[in-house]
């Protein structure tokens, strides 16, 4: 591992959580070290958290579709992953510094591309960079211990269901301004 990837990852020293986050850094750590699932103690020991590698099999408008993966062999069932906040398509308005910006016609399928407005601005598009690849590695998070994501899916059953995986988005995907 680089000294410049520990020196992005320096443990917190402040707040509630240090202890947590602490812990979540070094199993993603181990992680990238070949493990293909690491658990980080909850406090008081009554639960765990998993850190899961995942590949992905399609992009929808707030998650993603993929397979399990350990390094080696890839799964079989579809298991949902939610997209970081900022990433999702059912966005539609975020504050950018001091300017509102509304975001409106996602492109479908892959919900990779939006157009950005803003009051006195010209409409942008922009793009998820870099995108979101079929095949392509993340790595996610169970955060059912933490209420969820937020994101839910309706299966083939036609039965809505949470989806508790969050993408950790170490690659930092951002909006971007599309050339």
């Amino acid at each position: 591992m680089s000294d410049q990837f520990h020196q992005k990852l320096r443990p917190y020293t402040r707040g509630v959580g240090a202890l947590r986050l602490n812990k979540l850094i070094r199993a993603v750590e181990r992680l990238y070290r070949g493990a293909p699932i690491a658990r980080v103690a909850h406090p008081g020991g009554l639960a765990s958290t998993v850190v899961q590698r995942f590949k992905i099999q399609s992009v929808v408008q707030d998650a993603l579709i993929c397979y399990w993966y350990d390094g080696v062999n890839v799964g079989e069932q579809d298991v949902y992953v939610a997209k970081p906040w900022a990433l999702r398509g059912s966005l539609t308005e975020q504050t950018i510094g001091a300017l509102a910006v509304t975001f409106s016609a996602y492109v479908e399928p892959e919900y990779q591309e939006k157009t950005a407005s803003a009051s006195g601005e010209s409409d942008e598009t922009w793009k998820v960079t870099p995108d979101y690849e079929p095949d392509q590695e993340i790595i996610g998070l169970d955060v059912s211990l933490l209420g969820g994501t937020g994101v839910e899916y309706t299966g083939s059953d036609m039965v809505t269901r949470p989806v508790f995986w969050l993408d950790l988005n170490q690659v930092g995907r951002v909006w971007a301004l599309s050339a």
